[in-house]
């Protein structure tokens, strides 16, 4: 009975000293006497849902454009490849008698042996 007792007072004595507090704050809580004020968008910063939205055209590569950096840059004879991305290619050179296989970014300008 007694612990009851003790929360019963602690929740007396600290309920209006929470209040007095949450009026008191200079930030969290909003102030209930403070009215909530709307400001509107300049014409410019709004959106515009009559016009179309504007795309970015994506940029196509080719896998011919990676074949010919790889045979460019190792001097190796094309075997085969793939598009294994937007801009990325596999492809596979035989250079003298062995087949050597690259992982080709041409968003990048890049190439890297597999």
């Amino acid at each position: 009975m007694k612990p009851i007792l003790t929360l019963s007072a602690l929740l007396l004595i600290g309920l209006p000293l929470a209040a007095e507090a949450r009026e008191r704050a200079p930030f969290g809580w909003p102030q209930a006497h403070e009215e909530v004020r709307q400001t509107t968008l300049r014409p410019e910063a709004r959106p515009r849902f009559d016009e179309p939205e504007r795309l970015t055209v994506q940029q196509r590569y080719s896998i011919d454009d990676a074949i010919t950096l790889v045979e460019q840059r190792t001097g190796g004879r094309y075997v085969s490849g793939n598009q294994t991305g937007p801009s990325t290619f596999v492809i596979k050179v035989q250079i003298g008698p062995n087949i050597v296989t690259y992982r080709v970014d041409l968003a990048n300008r890049s190439m890297s042996k597999m």
